[in-house]
C-alpha cells in the first residue's frame, strides 16, 4: 500500500508529499466514522480521510509534506487487497482535494479513480 501510494502521488505531479496509511479493525473504523457522522448505517466502513492542516508544524518531515491520512479497515485484506487499493486511491485523492459533493466532482473523481487503477494493476 505504502509502494502504491508514493506511485499515485508521483503520477499526480504530488512528489513532495507523503500520506500516513492506517488500517483499523472494521470495528474501529466504523466507530470512528460514526464519531465524526461518516457513518452510513448498513454499510461496511471502508475508508476514512483526514487532511493535515496546512500550517500544521512538522519539523520531523523536512522535505515531505503530509497530506494526511488515510484510515482503511484492515479486515478487507483478507483475499481484498485490490479493494484496499482502490480505496487508497479514493483517500489519496480526498486529500488532494477531490470530493463528491456534486455529480461533475463525482463522475471527475471516478474517471481518475478508474485510470489510476487501470494503469497500476496492468
Amino acid at each position: 500500500l505504502e509502494t502504491l501510494a508514493k506511485r499515485v502521488l508521483k503520477h499526480l505531479k504530488a512528489r513532495k508529499a507523503s500520506v500516513d496509511i492506517i488500517l483499523m479493525e472494521e470495528k474501529e473504523l466504523g466507530a470512528l466514522k460514526k464519531r465524526f457522522g461518516l457513518h452510513k448505517k448498513g454499510k461496511r466502513p471502508d475508508v476514512l480521510a483526514f487532511p493535515e492542516p496546512r500550517r500544521f508544524p512538522h519539523p520531523e518531515k523536512k522535505r515531505k509534506r503530509p497530506l494526511g491520512e488515510v484510515y482503511l479497515n484492515r479486515d478487507l485484506e483478507k483475499g481484498e487487497m485490490k479493494r484496499l487499493e482502490f480505496l487508497l486511491i479514493h483517500g489519496i485523492l480526498h486529500l488532494l482535494g477531490f470530493s463528491h459533493d456534486k455529480k461533475r466532482d463525482i463522475l471527475r473523481m471516478e474517471k481518475l479513480e478508474r485510470k489510476l487503477i487501470k494503469l497500476f494493476h496492468q
